[in-house]
């Protein structure tokens, strides 16, 4: 579902906050979403918002979509940008990258926690195939990074 009109978004966040949701999700990928939302956004300390990562920011840029570290600071950067916020409470990997180690993935998303841009971080579309093995990496990942 997508809106265009600030005002009507602002009235359908207010009335979604004032009947308890309190989760606003989107993601570089769509369109003009981000932006819209941190427009609209007038309570941002009162939602826990989230975005996703992955897909293309320049369809011209091969660098511009994967899970790899440049993809990955430069999506966070102008998310955050386009949100109007200093910190992104969920930040999730949208598409699984087979091409980009999960080391590499980890270590820039931890570096972002770090530095206080994200507070949490999540994988979307990870292919239920590889859930294992996935977890599995995952759960090295965090015992090399604590």
């Amino acid at each position: 579902m997508g809106f265009e009109d600030a005002e009507e978004s602002r009235r359908i966040i207010d009335a979604y906050a004032d009947a308890g949701g309190n989760v606003l999700d989107t993601a570089a990928a769509y369109g003009e979403g981000e932006s819209l939302l941190g427009a609209v956004i007038q309570r941002r300390d009162r939602f826990v918002l989230g975005t996703k990562y992955t897909l293309s920011r320049d369809t011209a840029d091969l660098n511009a979509a994967g899970n790899h570290r440049k993809n990955l600071v430069l999506s966070l950067e102008q998310s955050l940008r386009r949100l109007r916020t200093d910190y992104i409470d969920i930040y999730w990997v949208h598409l699984w990258d087979r091409h980009t180690p999960i080391e590499e993935t980890m270590r820039a998303l931890d570096d972002a926690v770090r530095a206080g841009k994200i507070l949490y971080v999540g994988i979307s579309d990870a292919p239920y195939v590889d859930s294992f093995g996935v977890a599995l990496e995952l759960i090295m990942c965090i015992m090399l990074f604590t």
